[in-house]
């Protein structure tokens, strides 16, 4: 087969009332989704095979197929579910040496290889990137944990990743950072706004 699309991920508004949750990209055993609740409040949790859900469809080979909600978790008004590809980072397919070639193991392997990289693709959307041109790059003595401790990560005035000290008044860090986008903005104000007074 073939994997005519990217998509790896599905979301549902909850209702009360649906149950069955179509899932429209393949997938090759149970263990390769994950599903996900999301409450009115923000609230995840993510659901247990057997307890919260089962599936059918999927193949050795990959297919599409659908997961039901059971147990009566039916997601509700306000409730997001969310359904997405977990193919693990593994390559489990023994080819043997000499025969046949086996067009099916190696097409299948292929497909789960696209998986993975589109999942990888999936996590990297959602992540704060700099742009192409900008050659901004953390630093070791940012990324080390010992250096972060008890500090707030900003930019100074070159664009660069920096380290503040957490005990800096919070005043301090929004004077230079509200100004130049509005001059008028009372720096109080947006430490208030901000709710940055935990910062003292």
């Amino acid at each position: 087969m073939t994997l005519a699309s990217e998509s790896n991920k599905l979301q549902f508004a909850g209702n009360g009332s649906t149950t069955a949750f179509a899932i429209t990209f393949n997938f090759w055993a149970d263990s390769n989704i994950v599903a996900t609740l999301r409450s009115a409040t923000g609230v995840e949790t993510v659901w247990a095979l057997g307890t919260n859900y089962t599936l059918t469809g999927g193949s050795a080979t990959g297919a599409t197929g659908t997961l039901t909600a059971t147990g009566g978790n039916i997601p509700a008004s306000g409730e997001t579910l969310t359904i997405a590809s977990n193919v693990p980072t593994t390559q489990p397919t023994d080819l043997p040496v000499g025969g046949p070639f086996p067009s099916t193991s190696v097409e299948t392997q292929l497909d789960q290889l696209s998986r993975q990289v589109a999942q990888v693709e999936r996590i990297t959307d959602r992540c704060l990137k700099f742009p192409e041109t900008d050659a901004l790059a953390l630093t070791a003595a940012f990324l080390s944990s010992v250096d972060r401790a008890s500090r707030i990560a900003g930019f100074d005035s070159a664009g660069n990743v920096t380290l503040y000290s957490a005990t800096t008044p919070a005043y301090a860090l929004l004077s230079a950072a509200a100004a130049p986008v509005d001059p008028q903005y009372d720096v109080v104000k947006a430490r208030n706004n901000l709710n940055f007074g935990i910062l003292y």
